[in-house]
C-alpha cells in the first residue's frame, strides 16, 4: 500500500515528527532524507520546501474499507485486461464495503427527559466520490443508476457519491464496439451525509402533552357521555312507566267521567220527579187547605149560633162561663195565625238538588277535558319514550366515538413517544458518526497524528487497445503518478 503524505506550513523546530509504520520513506520534492523510528519519522526543517514537504510511503496497513471491480460483457464475466478491442454489452460494477466497524453503547435523553442508553454497531462514516468519463459518441445505452452525468465537448462526465454504512454497489452499463475504457478515480474521505438540522425537541415534546391532555378530555367525554346515555335510558324507562300509569289514569278517569255523566243524569232525572212530586202535593195540600178552611167557618158559624141560643150572662148568670169560652174559640179559629199555609218552596237558584246537579254537571265536564288530555297523554308518551330510547342509543354510539377517540389519541401519543425516543436516538447516532469523522485525522496513526486530514484516493488502470509499435516524434513529457498525486494535493489545499 503507497501512502502520500503533504506536511504544509513551517516546523516549529528544528525537525517535524510523523507517526506510522512505513516499510519505505521516498522524499518526492528533495533528496533529504528522514530519521525513522518505530512507528514515527522524523523530517529536519530543511526537508520542507516554499509549499511544505511530499512524501510517500511502503505500508502493509490494510484500509479502512475494501473496493471490489467486477465487470461482465454480455452478461459474462471478463477479466478488464481482455476488454481491450471486443464489442458488445459491458457492465461494470462497483462494490465498496465500510470495514471500520465499531460497536458503542449511546445515551441520549428521550421523551419526557428519560434518560435512555442503546448499544448501536457504527461505522466510521465515508463519503466515495467514484467518477470516469466516457467518449459520448462511442457508447450507447448508457445506464448510470444513481450518478449524475455532465457533457463536456464530446465527453460524458459521470459521478456518484455514496456512503457505505456498511455495503454500497455502483452499477455501470453501455454498449459498444472496440472497447476501450478510462480510468475509474475513486476518492473516500471520512465525513457524515449532510442532514439538515431537525430541532423538534420542544414541538415534540408539546405535541405528546397536548395528545394527552386531548386524550384526557376525550375519556371524560366520553365518561361523560355514558352517563347522559344512562340517563336517558333511565328517563326512557321512567316515560315506559309514564305511559303505562298514565294508560291507567286515563281508563280511571274515563269511568270517574262516564261515571259523573251517569250521575249528572240521575241526579236532573231525580230533580225533575221531585219537581213534579211537588207539584202535586202541593195541589192536594192546597185542596185540604181549602176543605179546612170552610170547616173552620162552618164552625165558627155554628159557634155563633150556639152562642145567640144560650142566654147572656145578664140574664142568667150561670152562662157567662160558657159565653166565655165559646168567644175564645171563636176568636181562636178566626186568628189568622192559626190558619194552617202551604210551605214555601225553594226556588231554582237555590235548590240544593239542582245546584249538586250543576256541581256534577261541572264536574263531568272538567272530568271529559282531564280524560282527553290524559289520553293524549298516554299516546304521545310511548313515542317519548321511543324516542328517548332512540337518543340514548345515538349518545352511546357518540360515546363509543369519544372512546374510541381517546384510544386512538393514546395509541398515537405511545407512537409519537416512540417516534420522539427514535428521534433522539438517531441523533445520538448522527452526532457519534459526526464524532467519528472528525476523529478520523489520519490513516497511518489516528493516534498520534491529530493536526492532519486524510483522504483516500484510487485509481483504475485505463483499457486501451494496443496498436503496433512505429516511429513517431518524441511524445511530450507526461507528470508520473506521483507528480499528479502531488499536484492533486496543492490544488486541492491551495
Amino acid at each position: 500500500m503507497q501512502v502520500v503524505n503533504w506536511a504544509y506550513g513551517t516546523p516549529d523546530g528544528d525537525s517535524w515528527t510523523d507517526y506510522g509504520n512505513y516499510r519505505e520513506i521516498n522524499n518526492s520534492g528533495s533528496d533529504v532524507k528522514p530519521r525513522m523510528g518505530k512507528d514515527q519519522i522524523s523530517w529536519p526543517s530543511s526537508a520542507f520546501e516554499e509549499k511544505g514537504l511530499f512524501y510517500q510511503g511502503l505500508t502493509d496497513k490494510e484500509l479502512p474499507f475494501k473496493i471490489v471491480i467486477d465487470y461482465t460483457l454480455d452478461g459474462k464475466p471478463i477479466k478488464p485486461e481482455q476488454l481491450a478491442g471486443k464489442n458488445g454489452n459491458l457492465k461494470v460494477n462497483i462494490h465498496l464495503e465500510n470495514l471500520s466497524k465499531q460497536k458503542f453503547m449511546l445515551s441520549y435523553q428521550g421523551q419526557q427527559g428519560k434518560q435512555l442508553s442503546a448499544e448501536e454497531t457504527l461505522y466510521t462514516p465515508f463519503m466515495f466520490q467514484v467518477s470516469t468519463t466516457i467518449p459520448a459518441g462511442k457508447w450507447k445505452n448508457i445506464k448510470t443508476p444513481g450518478a449524475s452525468q455532465v457533457v463536456v465537448g464530446d465527453q460524458i462526465q459521470v459521478a456518484w457519491m455514496v456512503f457505505p454504512f456498511p455495503k454500497e454497489e455502483i452499477s455501470l452499463e453501455m454498449q459498444g464496439n472496440n472497447i476501450e475504457l478510462n480510468p475509474i478515480e475513486i476518492a473516500a474521505l471520512p465525513t457524515v451525509l449532510p442532514l439538515p438540522s431537525l430541532d423538534m425537541d420542544s414541538e415534540l415534546n408539546q405535541l405528546i402533552v397536548g395528545l394527552g391532555q386531548l386524550e384526557s378530555s376525550l375519556n371524560k367525554m366520553g365518561s361523560a357521555a355514558q352517563e347522559i346515555q344512562r340517563n336517558q335510558e333511565k328517563i326512557a324507562d321512567g316515560c315506559s312507566q309514564v305511559a303505562a300509569g298514565l294508560g291507567e289514569l286515563e281508563e280511571g278517569v274515563k269511568g270517574a267521567y262516564e261515571g259523573s255523566g251517569q250521575l249528572a243524569g240521575g241526579l236532573e232525572q231525580l230533580r225533575q220527579q221531585l219537581a213534579a212530586s211537588n207539584e202535586q202535593l202541593t195541589q192536594q195540600l192546597t185542596e185540604l187547605l181549602a176543605q179546612q178552611t170552610q170547616q173552620t167557618q162552618e164552625l165558627i158559624t155554628q159557634l155563633y149560633q150556639l152562642k145567640q141560643s144560650i142566654p147572656s150572662p145578664q140574664e142568667n148568670p150561670e152562662n157567662y162561663e160558657a159565653h166565655v169560652r165559646i168567644d175564645a174559640l171563636i176568636k181562636n179559629l178566626e186568628n189568622p195565625n192559626n190558619v194552617p199555609s202551604l210551605p214555601s218552596l225553594p226556588s231554582q237558584e237555590n235548590d240544593p238538588l239542582a245546584l249538586l246537579t250543576d256541581a256534577v254537571n261541572m264536574l263531568n265536564s272538567g272530568l271529559g277535558e282531564i280524560h282527553q288530555g290524559t289520553q293524549r297523554l298516554a299516546q304521545e308518551t310511548p313515542s317519548l319514550s321511543s324516542g328517548m330510547k332512540e337518543l340514548a342509543k345515538g349518545q352511546g354510539q357518540l360515546a363509543d366515538g369519544l372512546l374510541k377517540a381517546a384510544d386512538g389519541i393514546s395509541t398515537t401519543k405511545k407512537e409519537s413517544g416512540g417516534q420522539f425516543n427514535e428521534l433522539k436516538r438517531g441523533q445520538a447516532v448522527t452526532d457519534k458518526l459526526e464524532i467519528l469523522a472528525d476523529d478520523y485525522k489520519s490513516f497511518m496513526d489516528n493516534t498520534n497524528n491529530s493536526n492532519s486530514q486524510v483522504q483516500f484516493l484510487l485509481r483504475t488502470e485505463g483499457i486501451e487497445i494496443t496498436e503496433p509499435a512505429a516511429e513517431s516524434a518524441p511524445e511530450p513529457t507526461k507528470n508520473t503518478p506521483w507528480q499528479s498525486i502531488k499536484n492533486f494535493f496543492k490544488n486541492l489545499f491551495s
